[in-house]
C-alpha cells in the first residue's frame, strides 16, 4: 500500500511525505515499511519478527 501526504503549509511547494507498507496477503500483518521524507528515509523490516515454521 502506497500512502502520500502534502502537509498544507504557507511555503510554495511543500515537499511530500510517501510511505509505503508492505502486508503479507494472507495473515495481513504488516512486514515492511519504508518512510520517504523530504529529509531522508527510514524503514522498518518485520519479517525477522516472524516466526518460521
Amino acid at each position: 500500500m502506497r500512502y502520500r501526504y502534502v502537509p498544507v503549509t504557507p511555503e510554495p511547494d511543500p515537499e511530500a511525505f510517501e510511505m509505503r507498507l508492505t502486508f503479507d496477503t494472507a495473515s495481513g500483518e504488516l512486514l515492511k515499511w519504508l518512510g520517504l521524507t523530504p529529509v531522508g528515509r527510514i524503514g522498518f523490516d518485520f519479517t525477522a519478527d516472524r516466526k518460521r515454521p
